[in-house]
């Protein structure tokens, strides 16, 4: 997928490709004809951010099948290329929770959480809705931390004294670590 952002307005979908190879070459082609199609219409691409996929850092940064090496003094070689900051955060995050297992397990708590305020008859009960889980969003535990401090008083009433359908939803919660 390639956005625009030719204005200070958001990004805008430009064209989604499908049956993408994930190959280098590939991504090349593909970068060129949205270069193209954006120049006929006079439009600059100065710049492209990717979500890291080995093809679009090796089209882009020291390989031997560079965009800009290969087509040098041509609009293919004016592009800089950045990885998203999003994903780039993501994966560090990642990597992290892996190698604590007080954060993995809080991160597998929190998925578990989450799916079962999520469910129906939880949601039904409570009258709220739990963010959804999401693993590419950096965010989104935060978010649905702070969804849960903010509906605390809702949730504890419902889980103190809680109707006979979510009991056996109750025992599936999971004791989250503390951290001081």
């Amino acid at each position: 997928t390639i956005t625009h952002a030719y204005s200070v307005s958001k990004p805008i979908l430009y064209r989604a490709f499908k049956k993408f190879t994930g190959f280098t070459e590939d991504y090349i082609e593909k970068i060129k004809s949205v270069i193209d199609d954006l120049n006929d219409i006079s439009i600059s691409v100065t710049s492209i951010v990717g979500d890291n996929l080995p093809a679009q850092r090796q089209a882009f940064n020291n390989s031997q099948i560079l965009m800009q090496k290969k087509y040098s003094k041509s609009i293919y070689s004016i592009p800089f290329w950045s990885s998203c900051l999003c994903h780039t955060i993501s994966l560090v995050l990642k990597d992290v929770c892996i190698q604590i297992e007080d954060l993995s397990n809080l991160k597998s708590s929190t998925k578990l959480i989450t799916k079962i305020l999520r469910s129906k008859t939880l949601v039904s009960t409570l009258g709220i809705v739990c963010p959804s889980f999401c693993e590419t969003r950096w965010s989104i535990e935060y978010i649905i931390y702070k969804w849960m401090m903010t509906n605390f008083q809702i949730i504890e009433d419902v889980f103190k004294n809680p109707p006979p359908q979510i009991h056996a939803y109750l025992k599936e919660i999971p004791q989250f670590p503390f951290f001081f």
